[in-house]
């Protein structure tokens, strides 16, 4: 291999730095080098028809020089730009925590970057981040969206030209999707707890315009109408109508329900309420959470769960997405479902009798 002579080194540096300091560019590399700008490019985008000699002498001047490929620019010739757009409705959540991860790491194998945003179940940022995503020509979106009834929104996806994975959430079929059988899980915990002697059983469930909260609404009545009980409906509640106040409301008058059903991210809110009315927990109210941290185990109490896998369907999800490129017809559209499990700890008991 032909070395780069060190005077000559240092001149190209010399004349970078003339005037002002300037980042190194792909000309001061070829100088360099001794080979033409074409050369550079074509090792810089690993092409097979460089000489070993030449691609080693362009190498060595890109390190000497310190030199960092556009990536844009090569986003641009490569029709690639390597990272991938990743939506969830709140990043502080646990299960979009464990989501996130799991994509994370399956598309890092695949020498993928991942960019996040949160929605707070706001329409128009979601809008936002969409449109941000698309303005960057991400290679692909993993997406818990807002509402999926909205017809709108679907066209847009479409529209935009993106190869789309939702997760959490299914526009009809439309588009492929990793989701937890919601339904299932919710039929559990609620069955569950029938048989424990409950009958009125608060739910709080995801927000309705979701398949999430749609389907944790009709594992828990299916679970009542299998009973042969009849459904409350000012105990059925959605996460965002949930408050520190009806939630205190519910649980104060003699004719309070003995258990509540929580998404993961109102237990602390539930926990709360009954600590400050003095209700012991499971002895005046067993509580099961849909979702799991590890403080829900070493909690005392400990919280009985109804346990998804949100890794999983990360990973599931950004592998689904890796296989979507390069098709220019995708028709036959997949669905994966991970099933619930209900984790009995400390936190459910028989319900107390009249005395």
């Amino acid at each position: 291999m032909r070395k780069i002579n060190g005077d000559k080194a240092l001149e190209a540096k010399l004349t970078m730095q003339e005037g002002r300091e300037k980042m190194p560019t792909i000309l001061g590399v070829a100088k360099l080098a001794g080979v033409s700008v074409g050369s550079v490019s074509r090792v810089i985008n690993n092409n097979s028809t460089v000489l070993p000699a030449t691609r080693e002498r362009v190498l060595q001047a890109i390190k000497t020089l310190g030199f960092q490929p556009n990536s844009v620019a090569q986003s641009m010739r490569q029709g690639s730009t390597r990272a991938v757009g990743c939506m969830v409705t709140d990043v502080s959540q646990a299960v979009a925590a464990q989501m996130l991860s799991g994509a994370e790491q399956a598309l890092a194998k695949a020498n993928y970057a991942v960019l996040v945003t949160s929605s707070h179940f706001d329409m128009q940022r979601e809008l936002q981040n969409i449109d941000f995503f698309r303005q960057r020509k991400l290679d692909g979106l993993l997406l818990t969206i807002t509402n999926d009834e909205d017809k709108s929104r679907a066209e847009l996806l479409r529209r935009i030209g993106i190869p789309v994975v939702l997760w959490e959430r299914d526009i009809n079929g439309e588009f492929d999707a990793v989701i937890t059988d919601h339904a299932d899980g919710a039929y559990q915990a609620t069955r569950y707890l029938i048989s424990l002697g409950h009958s009125r059983i608060l739910i709080v469930t995801g927000h309705q315009a979701t398949l999430t909260g749609r389907e944790q609404e009709r594992g828990y009545c299916l679970a009542y109408t299998e009973a042969g009980l009849t459904v409350d409906d000012s105990l059925l509640l959605r996460t965002g109508s949930f408050s520190m106040t009806n939630c205190a409301g519910l649980l104060s008058p003699s004719t309070r329900p003995t258990a509540v059903i929580a998404n993961i991210g109102d237990i602390p809110m539930v926990l709360k309420v009954a600590k400050t009315l003095r209700l012991s927990v499971p002895a005046d109210l067993s509580i099961i959470s849909i979702g799991e941290t590890d403080l829900m185990e070493v909690l005392r109490p400990s919280i009985t769960v109804v346990r998804g896998n949100g890794f999983e369907v990360g990973r599931t999800a950004a592998q689904m997405l890796l296989n979507l490129f390069g098709k220019t017809n995708n028709t036959v559209k997949q669905k994966v479902v991970f099933p619930a499990e209900l984790v009995v700890r400390e936190s459910c008991t028989i319900v107390k009798t009249p005395a």
